[in-house]
């Protein structure tokens, strides 16, 4: 991987998209290749929001036909790039640098992780709905909100 292509002031502690606490998530990592896994051989998947194309390269790990890896800020498709062409796996992924809303992109399997802290903060219903469009299947399929109330919580303050 050509790190070189990123800013001097790249952080990968708090940059949008690219959030290293993110990508070394367990719990998640563990839910994504398991659905991935289960669901991509043969097929045509679409990683919606691509980052550093973790999802892209776990589908074309498990087989999946061909990856297109959408991604719409610059700096992050170019490193999207990067990471497939360190793994050699450019005949497999194609990266698409727009906003997956202005694309008619048809794929088998759909997927993504553009939920965000917020749950809801990068619009992953209107996006499902985009996706959902062309009969794909969509990953995560569903969502699961559980509230927990803390009274003088010891980090979040109201």
């Amino acid at each position: 991987m050509n790190l070189e292509s990123l800013p001097k002031d790249f952080n990968w502690y708090s940059d949008n998209g690219i959030f290293l606490p993110m990508i070394n998530d367990t719990g998640r990592n563990i839910f994504y290749n398991e659905a991935i896994k289960q669901s991509v051989a043969g097929k045509t998947v679409c990683d919606i929001g691509a980052g550093t194309g973790f999802l892209s390269i776990l589908a074309a790990q498990h087989g999946a036909s061909h990856v297109y890896a959408v991604e719409m800020d610059p700096g992050r498709a170019q490193l999207v790039r990067n990471m497939i062409s360190h793994l050699n796996l450019q005949d497999k992924i194609t990266v698409i640098n727009d906003n997956f809303l202005n694309l008619d992109l048809k794929a088998d399997i759909y997927v993504s992780e553009t939920i965000g802290w917020h749950i809801f903060n990068e619009d992953i219903l209107h996006i499902a709905r985009h996706a959902q469009k062309h009969g794909g299947t969509f990953i995560p399929g569903t969502f699961k909100i559980k509230l927990v109330f803390y009274h003088n919580h010891p980090i979040f303050t109201v």
